[in-house]
């Protein structure tokens, strides 16, 4: 080529390549096959091409194509001018292999750096990073790929994100089963979790993850407080906490519908619960809870549902039993026929260890007792008053079920001659001291005369039906006044730290005196006075006299 100008290249067009008269503008380099290209100042800077390798920017490529630049600006740029949406210019990294198979990579972007040894002696160049494509599935017609991001840990670049050919992305695994899959070795505290930050403050954040140190599978907290957490090892279940701010709260359709406050009571249409179950509704009616058994197969007839009172035994608060249970149930199996649907109500209570039927209410409304002939109504400290009853009670009379069938002998003929004589009219104490002069008069025998009566025979009157004596031990205990304390709620620093705890709302309470009753002295305090009290079976006396007659 001719010199453009007819001037000195070096003077007029330096920094311009050139092939010329000047050594044709193309530099040997000794010893190797590489050619430079020189600028007008006879530089070989340029570009340079040996055998295999091109190399822009430096005389000795390394690679297929070497790109040398200390510039700050793009290094490699691909233009198009192209009006149409598709005249974009595309980099395609080809893997035109002769066998292609399963995992075979496709193509690798290196990021590239040096550590910062000493030169000459330990420093080395370091991949840091690398995106890298793969072949999952070769078969023709069905070819699946692959997409994953590699991240330079101690020692080496191991596989941090994978793209699969569903478009599955998989953090921490090859094998992504889901739209987002993270897996990571949860062994430490706070591994494997989704952590938001607030740009103003690192401190304020919330996470989701696991923790498998806790057998926590699953994990939302806030500032490091545990929110919600469940748990697949030995504790069990959903767990939901408000350390911020001691209260738990549920709403739907934009109302409050149920709490959980610092005391650990729950309140269900209240925010204010006072009890650890407080159930408030404002309706004009019946305020309704249903326990609701929906097994609807044949031979359900044995359905209940029940309401148990559980405490914890002496020492051992982990030690629970049932000490009382309400239940509820079908007396058969109910049809869609209204004259079917039966059911019934019982109390249980447990006597030592054995959870058993103390009462039951039926579909007639009929009470009856949970065990035939072994239960009474009332005792002899806790009395009913008045019971009003269209008829008298029905005493079993059943010669076979009775013994020992007898006439009265002489001395009990006399006692019973002897009780016409002491019945008596009288009015109750405990009636006159509330009604005064308005007191009805009764009529009846002193338990004292007709105890006197048989002795005065011979007789023990505690060896007859028609006689009764209870002795029992009383003492007075005295229950402390209460005083009145207002509700506070926690305080918490900036960090979440609770600096004063919350304080349960009491209400107060005046002093009192209650009366503990026992049945056995040893089981009174020191001091327990000494009660014995008699009664009499009318029936059974009215009876006795008449047979006397």
């Amino acid at each position: 080529m001719a010199d453009l100008t007819g001037t000195t290249p070096a003077d007029t067009y330096k920094g311009l390549l050139q092939i010329n008269d000047y050594t044709d503008g193309i530099a040997g380099n000794t010893g190797s096959n590489a050619l430079a290209i020189q600028d007008g100042a006879g530089n070989a800077t340029a570009l340079a091409v040996s055998t295999d390798n091109v190399g822009i920017g430096t005389a000795s490529p390394s690679a297929p194509l070497h790109i040398k630049t200390s510039n700050t600006t793009d290094t490699l740029l691909l233009e198009s001018t192209g009006d149409s949406i598709s005249n974009a210019p595309d980099l395609i990294l080809y893997r035109n292999s002769a066998t292609p198979a399963d995992a075979d990579n496709l193509g690798i972007i290196k990021f590239r750096g040096v550590n910062d040894g000493t030169v000459g002696v330990n420093r080395s160049d370091i991949d840091y990073a690398l995106i890298q494509s793969e072949i999952t599935d070769a078969s023709n017609n069905v070819e699946k790929g692959s997409l994953s991001f590699w991240t330079r840990g101690v020692g080496s670049v191991d596989r941090r994100m994978t793209i699969d050919s569903d478009g599955n992305v998989g953090i921490g695994t090859t094998s992504p089963n889901a739209l987002l899959t993270l897996v990571s070795d949860v062994t430490a505290t706070d591994a494997g979790q989704i952590r938001h930050e607030a740009s103003q403050d690192s401190t304020y954040f919330t996470q989701i993850g696991t923790r498998y140190d806790y057998n926590k599978s699953f994990v939302i907290d806030n500032r490091g407080d545990e929110i919600i957490t469940y748990s697949k090892g030995p504790s069990f279940g959903l767990h939901l906490d408000s350390n911020e701010s001691d209260l738990i709260r549920m709403s739907t359709g934009g109302s409050e519908s149920l709490r959980i406050d610092s005391a650990g009571n729950v309140g269900i249409g209240t925010t204010d619960p006072k009890k650890i179950l407080h159930i408030a509704q404002a309706v004009n009616g019946d305020s309704e809870v249903t326990f609701h058994n929906n097994d609807a197969t044949s031979g359900s007839s044995s359905q209940t549902k029940s309401l148990s009172f559980a405490f914890a035994q002496t020492g051992s608060s982990a030690t629970r039993s049932v000490g009382a249970m309400i239940r509820a149930g079908k007396e058969q199996e109910w049809t869609s026929s209204a004259s079917s649907q039966d059911g019934f109500l019982s109390l249980y209570t447990t006597k030592g260890t054995l959870l058993q039927e103390a009462m039951r209410i039926d579909s007639d409304g009929n009470v009856t007792p949970g065990t035939d002939d072994a239960q009474d109504f009332g005792s002899a400290t806790k009395r009913w008053d008045d019971i009003y009853a269209t008829n008298g009670t029905i005493d079993t009379s059943d010669r076979e079920l009775k013994q020992d069938i007898e006439e009265l002998s002489e001395a009990e003929t006399r006692v019973a001659q002897a009780c016409k004589g002491l019945l008596r009219k009288y009015r109750w104490k405990s009636s006159v001291a509330e009604k005064g002069d308005d007191a009805r008069i009764h009529f009846g025998i002193m338990a004292q005369d007709l105890e006197a009566a048989f002795a005065a025979e011979g007789l023990d009157a505690g060896r007859y039906g028609m006689f009764i004596k209870n002795t029992w031990w009383e003492a007075d205990r005295v229950i402390p006044a209460v005083e009145a304390v207002e509700a506070i709620e926690a305080v918490y620093d900036e960090e979440g730290n609770e600096v004063s705890p919350a304080v349960e709302a009491v209400e107060a309470q005046p002093e009192r005196t209650e009366l503990d009753i026992f049945n056995n002295i040893e089981d009174a305090p020191e001091g327990a006075t000494e009660v014995t009290q008699r009664g009499v079976r009318y029936t059974e006396l009215l009876a006795f006299i008449i047979a006397a007659a």
